[in-house]
């Protein structure tokens, strides 16, 4: 298909409506808004139909951002990653080649998700002070807990005060009901971790003629033959499925009001020929409408550099 978008050239490209990638501007003149999906596959893994490999993944983080053959020192101006961020930015990166993954020729070209949402999961926990902080607080206290305590309760010891503290009794146990009083167990916030951002991406496809529903197939089979593993000639092992780079467009660069995914492997795919509860085809028996929902997961925890980083435009933005 011609297209005037430099990082779709020489590509085969397969999209969903047919003129999506045909051009960067839409019909009244304002730039196109998509999504490009670029597949990376296990050098050991089989092809589905005619599609080829072009070139050994490199990487400056696993971030999986471009090929062998377009990125060697930045030399070569056809690089979608030139293109889109200029050689010299391209060139101050390190980068390294992803073991065993290479790049497909084949790239789907989507509008716009029906929803779009960036989640990002941090973990806290509870915890409670030690007992030497705690009986240190006692001892600091230049007789505060003691006075408190005196001034409070009414029939117990402060030797029972501090049976409590050494014995990790639970605040039920810690003071008698009657004194109507309970230890502060001083608890505290911890930052555990961070999770990995999962992305929802869902279509409904209704093609108008026999030739856009064969692309909508063809979109389909593709999203599901990569997602899965190849089971090896004896039989004993999975190949690894391959791995999505996918790009928010706006004509010719990268959106820049939308963050950008690292590498992602797709969880789940749910396709649904009969979206409406109700079967109706065309002519050549494909359904009239078609639903697809896909999570991907990203193989890549984003952390504050990943958002902004001022040494580098390539790996930053997400």
């Amino acid at each position: 298909m011609p297209t005037n978008i430099d990082v779709l050239s020489d590509k085969k490209i397969i999209q969903y409506p047919l003129d999506l990638g045909s051009s960067d501007k839409d019909s009244h003149g304002q730039d196109q808004h998509y999504v490009i999906f670029k597949i990376n596959t296990d050098e050991k893994s089989t092809e589905l139909r005619d599609d080829k490999m072009v070139g050994k993944v490199v990487s400056a983080s696993r971030v999986g951002t471009g090929v062998e053959t377009q990125l060697i020192e930045a030399k070569n101006s056809d690089s979608d990653y030139v293109k889109k961020y200029g050689a010299a930015a391209v060139q101050n990166e390190r980068w390294f080649t992803i073991k065993g993954l290479r790049r497909l020729d084949r790239v789907v070209v989507l509008p716009m998700p029906m929803e779009h949402s960036v989640s990002t999961k941090m973990s806290y926990g509870e915890i409670d002070q030690t007992l030497l902080t705690r009986l240190g607080d006692i001892g600091n206290s230049k007789g505060g807990v003691v006075g408190d305590y005196a001034r409070l309760a009414k029939n117990s010891a402060l030797s029972s005060l501090v049976n409590v503290f050494k014995s990790g009794a639970t605040s039920a146990e810690a003071m008698n009901n009657e004194d109507r009083i309970l230890v502060n167990p001083k608890k505290e916030i911890m930052f555990q971790g961070f999770g990995f951002r999962n992305f929802t991406f869902s279509y409904l496809f209704a093609p108008k003629s026999e030739l856009e529903s064969e692309a909508v197939k063809d979109i389909i089979e593709t999203f599901r033959y990569y997602s899965l593993p190849e089971i090896s000639e004896s039989k004993a092992f999975y190949i690894f499925p391959s791995e999505f780079e996918i790009s928010f467009m706006q004509g010719q660069k990268d959106n820049p009001h939308i963050p950008k995914i690292t590498t992602a492997v797709l969880e789940s795919i749910i396709v649904n020929y009969m979206p409406k509860n109700v079967w109706s085809v065309l002519p050549n028996g494909a359904p009239v409408a078609i639903s697809m929902t896909m999570q991907f997961k990203e193989l890549e925890l984003v952390d504050r550099k990943r958002v902004f980083d001022k040494k580098s435009t390539i790996t930053s933005g997400y």
